[in-house]
């Protein structure tokens, strides 16, 4: 699913890129998270890529933790 996002990503569906990362990063992906963030700090989504970034921080199996 994260590879689906890049994929729309890539061709400019930044809204469906959106979509598959926030369905993977809800269910754990690390570096979903991270990209997600980015992708909303792009946007000017600055709030809500925190949270986002919150929640990565606080996963435990995310590299660096």
């Amino acid at each position: 699913m994260h590879n689906l996002g890049v994929f729309l990503f890539r061709q400019g569906d930044t809204a469906g890129a959106r979509a598959w990362w926030i369905r993977v990063a809800t269910g754990g992906h690390t570096f979903a998270l991270s990209v997600l963030a980015q992708l909303l700090d792009q946007l000017g989504e600055r709030a809500e890529a925190a949270r986002w970034r919150t929640r990565l921080a606080s996963d435990e199996n995310a590299p660096g933790a």
